[in-house]
């Protein structure tokens, strides 16, 4: 699901396969904009690729990301698709939408609430739409260590893309720790780990932790490496219940 506005632009070149298949629990934490200042940021991007050599792949992404900041409130809309296809198989076709809010209250406690819509094909999900809210907290505030944990009810709606068309309404904990460590100006480290558990069952729930070493080039340029490792006790039928990835991208940022 693709977000065309944008305040300004943001691109990047994506290196291994991106971590998109990871839809199934998105990590917002990566993807919030590293500002101090106020105001807009974010913008759009896209990459395609072709390669015929006996056997036909085709890769291709696009993403938007705005982010605007205010003194106690922020707001982020990120969209995303990805595809990529050899031989008439898809190997990775997603895409997502994502609205989040967060509002300040003390140096401690933000609120949050967040919408979510995606689809992904491989996971054999035709849609899952998400609502939820909750507390985030600041942990610590560094100059070189930033703590956030947070603990949200989130209702999900799933429709699975079997021939039954089945279809889910279930209430989750969404709870998260994650943490930014800079050891220097031009070197950053995130590590994120999600849970999220039915409330009705807590033998149903999906693990996600994502590490993602940063080194910035100069003023404009990043490039990022990250680790993927997602658990899902209870995955559609015929899907696998881990995934793990690494992936790497330059970021050009302005």
């Amino acid at each position: 699901m693709q977000i065309l506005i944008m305040k300004k632009f943001f691109f990047s070149a994506i290196l291994i396969l991106p971590s998109f298949c990871f839809s199934q629990v998105v990590n917002i934490e990566s993807q919030r904009l590293q500002s101090d200042s106020t105001g807009w940021l974010g913008g759009a991007g896209a990459d395609f690729s072709y390669t015929d050599n006996g056997n036909q792949t085709i890769s291709a992404s696009a993403f938007s990301q705005i982010e605007y900041k205010a003194k106690k409130e922020l707001w982020l809309i990120l969209g995303e698709y990805s595809l990529f296809k050899g031989n008439g198989e898809d190997f990775i076709n997603s895409s997502f939408g994502h609205l989040r809010y967060n509002r300040k209250f003390g140096k401690v406690l933000r609120w949050e609430a967040f919408t979510q819509l995606q689809y992904n094909e491989v996971t054999k999900i035709n849609v899952r739409f998400l609502l939820g809210t909750g507390p985030r907290f600041k942990l610590m505030d560094k100059k070189k260590l930033k703590i956030y944990t947070a603990s949200l009810y989130m209702f999900e709606y799933e429709e699975e893309a079997d021939e039954f068309r089945t279809i889910h309404r279930q209430h989750r904990s969404s709870s998260y720790l994650t943490f930014t460590f800079t050891p220097t100006e031009n070197i950053s480290l995130i590590s994120t780990t999600y849970y999220q558990p039915l409330f009705t069952f807590i033998g149903d729930y999906r693990i996600l932790n994502q590490e993602t070493i940063g080194v910035d080039l100069g003023k404009h340029f990043t490039i990022s490496l990250k680790w993927n490792f997602l658990f899902d006790s209870r995955p559609v039928e015929g899907v696998p219940n881990r995934i793990i990835s690494l992936n790497t991208g330059i970021e050009f940022i302005f």
